[in-house]
């Protein structure tokens, strides 16, 4: 019995033995190097020497991006390894400094046993990475018992050169259409029923007047009054070709807000007036453009009764710059040269039922009575209409080509000298057919610049899916582009 018992003291010795050192030994070890990383422009001063982190020239090609990576390992480190996602790399690792010094050799191998370690390691893009192509850098500690621990970066390439010039604003209206997406619209999208404002997202339209620094467009003419001097472009939708300057008829152009021939419809080719003629008998007078010439009803319809108008005015309205035609029962009026006007038209029937109705475009209307309201509100306050130039640039030949590729690839503005060159010069306030996947450059009065990419045939919305792009002169009539501008200098 004693014998037992003392066994049994014995056994309860050992147990309090073991567990005591159970208690006051170590922690369990970290199998994995924990890797903290810095990639963040900042500075950093060690052991007297100023270090820059981040990418040194916003990721551009032929460029260094240095990173600061605190790493700490229960077991002492190792290896230091980098591997890249690009296919053009340079070799040998290139370690800006290390705390404690010299901890890392040429090859990655630890110099020093050591448990925590920060190292500033300078990552050199390849100058054969091509713009636009997403980089992934791995950041990989081994430590002595194999256990690693990886750290990732990944950024976008640049073209080189770029940081030499400013940072473009981006303002991008993608080509799927959405409600309440960006977009430059035309006049057909003006509210004619109010008279005052334009339809807000009624099938995805936008109004005819954009804002670069507002980023938005403009749909209540009612507030492109109150912003007239902020209004960069104004969309416009031809009704009628253009012979000075050149328009294709229903072609949607983008117009400079100074350029009030072409905004009020007085460019040469413009429609000045259209009379529908009714009745069956009789005469009238009509006045167009300060004329007056008596039309008689001829043979046994409208139609010939406007035939046999123009054959005998067409030369007297020639001599007030107004190209005279008929169209079934339509007599039109056509401006020969700029800033032709014909308000107001008038027809006084003198016998008979012969009469006729002024056909108007009240779209047009409501446009020209904003521009004329908006010129003369600012001249009230001593300032005047932003006066902007055009010049398509993707169907050039030369050193100002700009093809949609190309104009992806530009991030900063220290081509656009070149790139913009003599578009002042050129004075063309306004510019079209502007169709999809095209490029077109601007030069403001107030010293801005920019690029303008319309959008591409097919685009993908948010989710992924692609559909085909609304041409601006689609019913919608909006213009859907990603503009890049040089804010003021």
């Amino acid at each position: 019995m004693i014998k037992q018992l003392l066994n049994l003291m014995i056994l309860l010795a050992l147990v309090t033995i073991f567990s005591a050192c159970e208690k006051t030994g170590s922690a369990p070890e970290v199998s994995q190097p924990i890797i903290s990383q810095f990639a963040e422009k900042n500075v950093f001063v060690v052991g007297g020497d100023t270090i820059k982190t981040g990418p040194l020239k916003d990721f551009e090609q032929e460029s260094d991006v240095v990173y600061k990576l605190t790493v700490s390992s229960e077991i002492p480190l190792s290896k230091f390894i980098v591997k890249t996602s690009s296919d053009a790399f340079y070799s040998g690792l290139k370690i800006v400094k290390t705390e404690p010094a010299n901890a890392i050799d040429s090859l990655g191998n630890f110099s020093l046993k050591l448990n925590n370690v920060v190292v500033y390691y300078a990552y050199r893009i390849h100058p054969l990475v091509p713009p636009l192509s997403i980089v992934k850098v791995d950041f990989t500690f081994q430590n002595e018992s194999h256990y690693v621990g990886t750290s990732s970066n990944t950024f976008t390439v640049i073209k080189k050169g770029s940081t030499s010039g400013k940072l473009l604003t981006i303002i991008d209206m993608p080509g799927y259409t959405a409600a309440r997406f960006a977009g430059i619209g035309n006049e057909d999208n003006l509210d004619i029923l109010s008279g005052v404002r334009g339809v807000a997202d009624v099938n995805y339209r936008k109004g005819a007047f954009y804002s670069i620094g507002l980023r938005s467009d403009i749909f209540m003419t009612s507030d492109a009054l109150l912003l007239a001097e902020k209004i960069d472009f104004v969309g416009y939708k031809t009704k009628s070709a253009g012979t000075d300057p050149v328009f294709t008829n229903g072609s949607f152009n983008l117009v400079s807000p100074s350029d009030t021939v072409v905004l009020t419809s007085t460019y040469a080719g413009a429609t000045a007036a259209t009379i529908a003629l009714v009745g069956t008998a009789g005469t009238a007078n009509i006045t167009v453009g300060g004329l007056t010439k008596t039309i008689t009803f001829t043979g046994a319809t409208t139609t010939t009764t406007a035939a046999a108008f123009v054959t005998a005015n067409a030369a007297a309205f020639a001599a007030v710059n107004l190209t005279l035609t008929s169209n079934a029962a339509n007599l039109v009026w056509t401006a020969k040269i700029r800033s032709v006007g014909v308000t107001p038209v008038k027809i006084v029937t003198v016998t008979g039922s012969l009469f006729g109705n002024e056909v108007r475009d009240a779209k047009l209307d409501l446009l020209a009575s904003t521009i004329r309201k908006m010129a003369k509100n600012l001249k009230a306050s001593g300032k005047d209409l932003r006066k902007v130039y055009f010049k398509r640039l993707d169907n050039v030949t030369g050193t100002n080509k700009v093809t949609p590729a190309y104009f992806d690839l530009l991030t900063h503005d220290n081509e656009f000298d070149i790139l913009l060159a003599g578009i002042a010069a050129e004075a063309k306030t306004a510019i079209g057919p502007v169709n999809l996947n095209e490029v077109y450059g601007f030069v403001t009065d107030d010293g801005r610049r920019g690029i303008i990419k319309t959008a591409p045939v097919n685009s993908a919305n948010p989710a992924g899916i692609v559909n085909a792009t609304n041409a601006p002169t689609a019913g919608d009539g909006v213009l859907f582009c990603t503009i890049k501008v040089q804010e003021k200098l």
